[in-house]
Protein backbone atom coordinates (compact mmCIF):
# COMPACT_ATOMS: atom_id res chain seq x y z
CA UNK A 1 0.00 0.00 0.00
CA UNK A 2 1.81 2.84 -0.86
CA UNK A 3 5.65 3.31 -1.28
CA UNK A 4 7.59 2.06 1.94
CA UNK A 5 10.94 1.12 3.32
CA UNK A 6 11.25 -1.84 5.43
CA UNK A 7 14.60 -1.06 7.84
CA UNK A 8 15.53 -2.26 11.17
CA UNK A 9 12.81 -0.27 13.68
CA UNK A 10 15.52 0.13 16.08
CA UNK A 11 17.36 2.72 13.56
CA UNK A 12 14.03 5.24 12.88
CA UNK A 13 12.60 3.11 9.41
CA UNK A 14 11.89 4.77 6.34
CA UNK A 15 8.27 4.81 4.85
CA UNK A 16 4.60 5.87 4.27
CA UNK A 17 1.34 4.54 4.52
CA UNK A 18 1.35 0.75 5.25
CA UNK A 19 5.24 0.04 6.34
CA UNK A 20 5.72 -3.54 7.20
CA UNK A 21 7.86 -3.72 10.40
CA UNK A 22 11.92 -4.39 10.06
CA UNK A 23 13.22 -7.55 10.07
CA UNK A 24 14.26 -9.28 13.69
CA UNK A 25 17.28 -8.47 14.97
CA UNK A 26 20.12 -11.55 15.23
CA UNK A 27 19.78 -12.62 19.42
CA UNK A 28 22.34 -15.36 20.84
CA UNK A 29 20.09 -18.55 20.75
CA UNK A 30 20.25 -22.21 20.01
CA UNK A 31 19.93 -21.55 16.36
CA UNK A 32 22.49 -19.65 13.95
CA UNK A 33 22.93 -16.24 14.54
CA UNK A 34 20.97 -14.51 11.86
CA UNK A 35 22.32 -12.00 9.65
CA UNK A 36 21.23 -8.15 10.18
CA UNK A 37 19.85 -6.93 6.73
CA UNK A 38 17.68 -4.13 4.93
CA UNK A 39 14.84 -4.49 3.05
CA UNK A 40 14.48 -3.51 -0.77
CA UNK A 41 12.14 -1.15 -1.41
CA UNK A 42 8.71 -1.86 -1.22
CA UNK A 43 5.86 -0.69 -3.87
CA UNK A 44 4.06 -0.34 -6.51
CA UNK A 45 6.66 0.09 -9.08
CA UNK A 46 9.16 -2.17 -7.75
CA UNK A 47 7.29 -5.19 -6.72
CA UNK A 48 6.68 -7.78 -9.25
CA UNK A 49 3.59 -7.37 -11.05
CA UNK A 50 3.66 -10.92 -12.18
CA UNK A 51 0.51 -12.35 -12.83
CA UNK A 52 -1.64 -9.33 -12.67
CA UNK A 53 -2.91 -10.14 -16.47
CA UNK A 54 -5.18 -13.05 -15.57
CA UNK A 55 -8.01 -10.94 -14.01
CA UNK A 56 -10.93 -9.56 -16.15
CA UNK A 57 -14.79 -9.29 -16.66
CA UNK A 58 -16.53 -8.25 -20.13
CA UNK A 59 -15.94 -4.75 -19.10
CA UNK A 60 -12.90 -4.53 -17.61
CA UNK A 61 -9.11 -5.82 -17.17
CA UNK A 62 -6.46 -5.65 -15.20
CA UNK A 63 -3.43 -3.51 -16.29
CA UNK A 64 0.64 -4.67 -15.77
CA UNK A 65 0.48 -2.36 -12.85
CA UNK A 66 -2.13 -4.21 -11.67
CA UNK A 67 -5.20 -1.39 -12.54
CA UNK A 68 -8.17 -1.76 -13.06
CA UNK A 69 -8.74 -0.46 -16.55
CA UNK A 70 -11.63 -0.39 -19.03
CA UNK A 71 -11.16 -2.83 -21.99
CA UNK A 72 -12.55 -0.64 -24.51
CA UNK A 73 -10.78 2.54 -24.10
CA UNK A 74 -7.67 1.13 -21.50
CA UNK A 75 -8.00 3.87 -19.25
CA UNK A 76 -8.28 3.40 -15.36
CA UNK A 77 -12.03 2.51 -14.17
CA UNK A 78 -13.46 6.39 -13.42
CA UNK A 79 -15.33 6.92 -11.01
CA UNK A 80 -19.16 6.87 -12.87
CA UNK A 81 -18.09 3.55 -13.66
CA UNK A 82 -17.19 2.49 -9.75
CA UNK A 83 -20.58 3.67 -9.01
CA UNK A 84 -22.16 1.47 -11.49
CA UNK A 85 -20.11 -1.73 -10.94
CA UNK A 86 -17.99 -1.35 -8.39
CA UNK A 87 -19.54 -3.92 -5.87
CA UNK A 88 -18.81 -6.69 -9.19
CA UNK A 89 -15.01 -5.27 -9.85
CA UNK A 90 -14.59 -5.82 -6.13
CA UNK A 91 -15.51 -9.14 -5.41
CA UNK A 92 -13.45 -10.13 -8.70
CA UNK A 93 -10.30 -8.52 -7.72
CA UNK A 94 -11.06 -10.24 -3.92
CA UNK A 95 -11.36 -13.34 -5.31
CA UNK A 96 -8.29 -12.62 -7.26
CA UNK A 97 -6.01 -11.78 -4.51
CA UNK A 98 -6.86 -14.83 -2.83
CA UNK A 99 -6.16 -16.85 -5.31
CA UNK A 100 -3.01 -15.30 -5.99
CA UNK A 101 -2.16 -16.38 -2.27
CA UNK A 102 -3.06 -20.35 -2.80
CA UNK A 103 -1.67 -20.81 -5.98
CA UNK A 104 1.45 -18.14 -5.89
CA UNK A 105 1.96 -18.37 -2.53
CA UNK A 106 1.22 -21.74 -1.85
CA UNK A 107 -0.40 -20.63 1.36
CA UNK A 108 -2.53 -22.77 3.48
CA UNK A 109 -5.99 -21.53 4.41
CA UNK A 110 -6.21 -23.09 8.15
CA UNK A 111 -10.03 -23.04 9.84
CA UNK A 112 -11.31 -21.60 13.14
CA UNK A 113 -12.47 -24.20 14.59
CA UNK A 114 -10.14 -26.59 13.14
CA UNK A 115 -11.07 -29.09 10.84
CA UNK A 116 -10.17 -32.90 10.83
CA UNK A 117 -10.32 -34.74 7.73
CA UNK A 118 -8.56 -37.50 5.51
CA UNK A 119 -5.80 -35.67 3.53
CA UNK A 120 -5.60 -38.31 1.29
CA UNK A 121 -9.10 -37.92 -0.04
CA UNK A 122 -8.64 -33.98 -0.93
CA UNK A 123 -6.86 -33.00 -3.72
CA UNK A 124 -4.71 -30.14 -2.09
CA UNK A 125 -0.64 -28.47 -2.25
CA UNK A 126 -0.69 -28.68 1.29
CA UNK A 127 2.32 -30.23 2.96
CA UNK A 128 1.82 -32.07 5.98
CA UNK A 129 5.38 -31.83 7.30
CA UNK A 130 5.69 -27.69 6.61
CA UNK A 131 2.19 -26.52 9.02
CA UNK A 132 0.64 -27.70 12.43
CA UNK A 133 -2.67 -27.42 10.62
CA UNK A 134 -4.56 -29.13 7.12
CA UNK A 135 -5.22 -26.61 4.67
CA UNK A 136 -9.15 -26.77 3.31
CA UNK A 137 -8.52 -24.58 0.23
CA UNK A 138 -10.46 -27.89 -1.83
CA UNK A 139 -13.48 -26.94 0.20
CA UNK A 140 -13.78 -23.13 0.06
CA UNK A 141 -14.78 -20.15 -2.07
CA UNK A 142 -14.69 -16.58 -1.97
CA UNK A 143 -18.03 -15.31 -1.14
CA UNK A 144 -18.72 -12.03 -0.56
CA UNK A 145 -15.43 -10.58 0.28
CA UNK A 146 -14.55 -13.93 2.19
CA UNK A 147 -13.32 -17.34 2.24
CA UNK A 148 -15.85 -19.67 3.19
CA UNK A 149 -16.13 -23.25 3.67
CA UNK A 150 -19.21 -24.93 1.14
CA UNK A 151 -19.24 -27.93 3.02
CA UNK A 152 -19.12 -27.22 6.93
CA UNK A 153 -21.64 -28.30 9.38
CA UNK A 154 -20.60 -25.76 11.81
CA UNK A 155 -19.45 -21.94 11.12
CA UNK A 156 -15.65 -21.17 10.45
CA UNK A 157 -13.52 -18.56 10.20
CA UNK A 158 -10.72 -18.75 7.39
CA UNK A 159 -7.19 -17.25 7.56
CA UNK A 160 -4.09 -17.82 5.77
CA UNK A 161 -0.31 -18.80 6.49
CA UNK A 162 2.68 -19.53 4.75
CA UNK A 163 3.39 -23.33 4.23
CA UNK A 164 6.22 -22.91 6.88
CA UNK A 165 5.14 -20.18 9.20
CA UNK A 166 5.24 -22.78 12.18
CA UNK A 167 8.78 -23.68 11.82
CA UNK A 168 10.30 -20.49 10.21
CA UNK A 169 12.91 -18.68 13.02
CA UNK A 170 10.69 -15.53 12.16
CA UNK A 171 7.42 -14.93 11.68
CA UNK A 172 5.86 -11.95 10.34
CA UNK A 173 1.96 -11.67 11.33
CA UNK A 174 -0.41 -9.93 9.58
CA UNK A 175 -3.42 -7.91 11.35
CA UNK A 176 -5.53 -5.64 9.73
CA UNK A 177 -9.35 -5.08 10.96
CA UNK A 178 -12.13 -2.75 9.27
CA UNK A 179 -15.34 -3.56 8.39
CA UNK A 180 -15.71 -5.75 4.74
CA UNK A 181 -11.79 -6.49 4.92
CA UNK A 182 -10.23 -9.95 4.21
CA UNK A 183 -7.34 -11.85 4.21
CA UNK A 184 -4.57 -10.08 2.37
CA UNK A 185 -6.52 -6.29 1.67
CA UNK A 186 -5.66 -4.00 3.11
CA UNK A 187 -8.88 -1.53 1.67
CA UNK A 188 -11.89 -2.15 -0.39
CA UNK A 189 -11.66 1.57 -1.95
CA UNK A 190 -7.49 1.01 -2.14
CA UNK A 191 -7.84 -2.17 -4.53
CA UNK A 192 -10.33 -0.69 -6.48
CA UNK A 193 -9.08 2.76 -7.31
CA UNK A 194 -5.34 1.85 -7.38
CA UNK A 195 -4.80 -1.53 -7.98
CA UNK A 196 -3.46 -4.62 -6.62
CA UNK A 197 -0.18 -3.35 -5.41
CA UNK A 198 -1.54 -0.68 -3.80
CA UNK A 199 -4.96 -2.07 -2.60
CA UNK A 200 -3.35 -5.49 -1.58
CA UNK A 201 -0.81 -7.16 0.96
CA UNK A 202 0.76 -9.20 -2.22
CA UNK A 203 3.83 -6.87 -2.63
CA UNK A 204 4.79 -7.65 1.04
CA UNK A 205 4.12 -11.16 0.92
CA UNK A 206 7.03 -11.55 -1.55
CA UNK A 207 9.46 -9.32 -0.19
CA UNK A 208 8.44 -11.07 3.09
CA UNK A 209 8.96 -14.17 1.88
CA UNK A 210 12.48 -13.58 0.13
CA UNK A 211 13.59 -12.20 3.23
CA UNK A 212 13.36 -15.59 4.83
CA UNK A 213 9.72 -15.04 6.58
CA UNK A 214 7.04 -17.19 8.08
CA UNK A 215 3.25 -15.72 7.50
CA UNK A 216 0.16 -15.75 9.38
CA UNK A 217 -2.57 -13.27 7.86
CA UNK A 218 -5.43 -12.90 10.63
CA UNK A 219 -8.86 -12.78 9.72
CA UNK A 220 -10.33 -10.79 12.86
CA UNK A 221 -13.34 -9.19 10.92
CA UNK A 222 -14.75 -12.99 10.13
CA UNK A 223 -16.58 -13.99 12.80
CA UNK A 224 -20.46 -14.88 11.78
CA UNK A 225 -21.34 -17.43 8.69
CA UNK A 226 -24.88 -17.87 7.40
CA UNK A 227 -25.97 -21.32 7.63
CA UNK A 228 -28.97 -23.39 6.52
CA UNK A 229 -31.33 -24.60 9.77
CA UNK A 230 -33.02 -27.76 9.82
CA UNK A 231 -36.17 -25.75 8.54
CA UNK A 232 -34.09 -24.78 5.61
CA UNK A 233 -34.15 -21.61 6.57
CA UNK A 234 -30.72 -18.99 6.46
CA UNK A 235 -29.39 -17.92 9.89
CA UNK A 236 -26.16 -16.11 10.43
CA UNK A 237 -24.37 -17.79 13.15
CA UNK A 238 -21.11 -16.46 15.42
CA UNK A 239 -18.14 -18.40 14.94
CA UNK A 240 -16.55 -20.11 18.14
CA UNK A 241 -13.01 -19.06 18.26
CA UNK A 242 -13.70 -15.95 16.10
CA UNK A 243 -16.85 -14.32 17.35
CA UNK A 244 -15.31 -11.13 17.72
CA UNK A 245 -12.22 -9.75 16.59
CA UNK A 246 -10.74 -9.98 20.16
CA UNK A 247 -11.38 -13.76 20.42
CA UNK A 248 -10.02 -14.31 16.73
CA UNK A 249 -6.87 -12.93 17.70
CA UNK A 250 -6.87 -14.56 21.14
CA UNK A 251 -7.34 -18.00 19.09
CA UNK A 252 -5.07 -17.44 16.72
CA UNK A 253 -2.20 -16.61 18.96
CA UNK A 254 -2.54 -19.65 21.42
CA UNK A 255 -3.42 -21.99 18.77
CA UNK A 256 -0.98 -21.13 16.02
CA UNK A 257 1.33 -18.15 16.94
CA UNK A 258 2.34 -19.07 20.56
CA UNK A 259 2.98 -22.90 19.27
CA UNK A 260 5.11 -22.12 16.34
CA UNK A 261 9.13 -22.15 16.84
CA UNK A 262 9.31 -18.30 15.87
CA UNK A 263 12.49 -16.88 17.80
CA UNK A 264 11.08 -13.36 16.36
CA UNK A 265 7.59 -12.54 15.90
CA UNK A 266 6.57 -9.32 14.00
CA UNK A 267 3.71 -7.81 13.38
CA UNK A 268 2.42 -5.48 10.92
CA UNK A 269 -1.45 -3.66 12.41
CA UNK A 270 -3.55 -1.63 10.35
CA UNK A 271 -6.53 0.21 11.49
CA UNK A 272 -8.07 -1.05 14.66
CA UNK A 273 -5.48 -4.40 13.89
CA UNK A 274 -3.19 -1.65 16.12
CA UNK A 275 -5.62 -1.86 19.47
CA UNK A 276 -5.41 -6.00 19.03
CA UNK A 277 -2.01 -6.30 18.92
CA UNK A 278 -1.81 -3.81 21.58
CA UNK A 279 -4.30 -5.75 23.90
CA UNK A 280 -2.25 -9.08 22.88
CA UNK A 281 0.84 -7.30 24.20
CA UNK A 282 -0.37 -6.63 27.34
CA UNK A 283 -1.63 -10.19 28.33
CA UNK A 284 1.25 -11.95 27.20
CA UNK A 285 3.86 -9.54 27.29
CA UNK A 286 6.02 -12.23 29.60
CA UNK A 287 5.08 -14.52 27.08
CA UNK A 288 5.96 -12.22 24.01
CA UNK A 289 9.07 -9.91 25.45
CA UNK A 290 12.25 -12.36 24.16
CA UNK A 291 9.97 -13.27 20.81
CA UNK A 292 8.78 -9.67 20.27
CA UNK A 293 10.32 -8.34 16.83
CA UNK A 294 8.98 -5.24 15.43
CA UNK A 295 5.66 -3.85 15.29
CA UNK A 296 4.39 -1.71 12.69
CA UNK A 297 1.57 0.00 13.53
CA UNK A 298 -0.54 2.53 10.43
CA UNK A 299 -3.54 3.93 11.32
CA UNK A 300 -4.38 2.96 14.39
CA UNK A 301 -5.65 4.20 17.61
CA UNK A 302 -3.63 2.47 20.25
CA UNK A 303 -2.03 3.03 23.30
CA UNK A 304 0.68 1.94 25.40
CA UNK A 305 -0.93 0.86 28.61
CA UNK A 306 0.89 3.53 31.10
CA UNK A 307 1.20 0.25 34.16
CA UNK A 308 3.87 -0.89 31.62
CA UNK A 309 7.26 -1.44 33.65
CA UNK A 310 9.88 1.32 32.13
CA UNK A 311 11.86 -1.73 30.72
CA UNK A 312 9.29 -3.10 28.59
CA UNK A 313 7.99 0.65 27.80
CA UNK A 314 11.54 1.69 26.37
CA UNK A 315 12.25 -2.12 24.82
CA UNK A 316 8.44 -1.53 23.25
CA UNK A 317 9.70 2.19 22.15
CA UNK A 318 12.42 1.03 20.35
CA UNK A 319 10.74 -1.84 18.46
CA UNK A 320 7.79 0.11 17.06
CA UNK A 321 6.93 2.79 14.87
CA UNK A 322 3.18 4.15 13.92
CA UNK A 323 2.45 5.41 10.60
CA UNK A 324 -0.14 8.70 9.95
CA UNK A 325 -1.46 9.99 7.12
CA UNK A 326 -0.10 13.67 7.16
CA UNK A 327 1.31 16.64 4.60
CA UNK A 328 4.55 16.28 7.01
CA UNK A 329 7.40 14.89 4.50
CA UNK A 330 8.23 11.08 5.37
CA UNK A 331 9.31 10.49 8.67
CA UNK A 332 8.54 13.45 10.67
CA UNK A 333 7.73 12.75 13.99
CA UNK A 334 4.43 13.55 14.74
CA UNK A 335 4.07 11.87 18.28
CA UNK A 336 4.59 13.75 21.75
CA UNK A 337 5.16 10.38 23.59
CA UNK A 338 5.03 6.81 23.32
CA UNK A 339 3.86 5.54 19.70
Amino acid sequence: MIKVKWQRTLNGPEGEAVPPPAPANSNASRRPQVTKREMEPISEETASPRHTTEWSNDMFSMNEAGEVCNRMTQMRITKDEVRTHGEEVLKGLIEYVHNRMLREFQFVEQAIPAIDFERSSVASSFNPSSSVRSSSSSICSTADGFRTMVDSDVPRCIFHTSQDFSIAEKLLVFVCSSRGLSCGIWSRSLLLHDGVQVGSMIPYFHEAIKAGYGILVMNPNMNTQTMINEDGVEEKLPIHGSSTQEEHVEHVWKNYIFPSAAHKIHFIAYGYGGVLVMNLIEKYKYELKSRLGNVAFVESSHKVDPKWAGGFRRFFSQHSICWKRSREPINTDLSLGDP
